[in-house]
């Protein structure tokens, strides 16, 4: 009862101000298109802040409904045979709409097939991809590569990025409740806490490296 009140509490903190923020791009919207003298490129420019918006609340609302199952230790998990493939394309597609002509997506297989949740999988996929992009220079490029492991007889799930501080990575990034390292963005600590239970549960693992001083797979 204490983990699931402190998820709702961050579910609070945490979509508030994208709620703020979206309500004002929506203001600011509705301002130019009374005035009469809106252009549409500003009105699309608002638009398009006003979906990344929403689609960080959507985010949120998946990770705070997601870690509230997950610590019931797997309790509720719907193992099911699932195309990799698709999965990982939604993924690509759940992510800010801007942002997606930066994910090269490769896959070594036309169709690969593996029992998981496909809920938990996209959303895992969808927070890997989205702290890759958040979290390196504007327009860089995020790699996301699917491979079979024939050492392990299973599938890898490979995303890599450069980093838009070279000295942000330190300590268990995927613990709950770890505050972002990044000195510009806020987060809670939920996102990767979401894939690394959802590593746990399918009974894999997750890590992480830096290749370089800027970039990390």
């Amino acid at each position: 009862a204490e983990e699931r009140l402190g998820f709702v509490r961050m579910l609070t903190h945490q979509v508030r101000q994208p709620m703020n923020n979206a309500q004002a791009a929506l203001q600011a919207v509705s301002i130019q298109l009374s005035s009469g003298n809106a252009s549409p490129a500003i009105a699309r420019q608002a638009v398009r802040r006003t979906q990344a918006v929403l689609d960080e609340i959507v985010l949120t609302l998946s990770n705070a409904i997601a870690g509230s199952t997950l610590i019931e230790r797997g309790v509720g998990v719907n193992l099911q045979n699932v195309e990799i493939m698709a999965i990982s394309q939604i993924a690509i597609f759940d992510c800010q709409l801007s942002e997606q002509h930066r994910i090269r997506f490769r896959c070594t297989e036309s169709q690969l097939h593996l029992d998981c949740d496909p809920i938990l999988l996209r959303l895992c996929l969808r927070n890997l991809l989205d702290n890759a992009v958040k979290y390196s220079p504007g327009n860089s490029p995020v790699t996301f590569q699917v491979v079979v492991d024939d050492e392990q007889f299973g599938i890898k799930f490979i995303v890599t990025n450069h980093l838009a501080d070279p000295l942000c990575l330190h300590g268990n990034i995927f613990e709950r409740g770890k505050p972002s390292v990044d000195k510009v963005e806020e987060g809670y600590g939920v996102g990767l806490f979401i894939v690394s239970e959802t590593a746990r549960i399918h009974r894999g693992s997750l890590s992480y490296y830096q290749i370089a001083p800027d970039l990390v797979s």
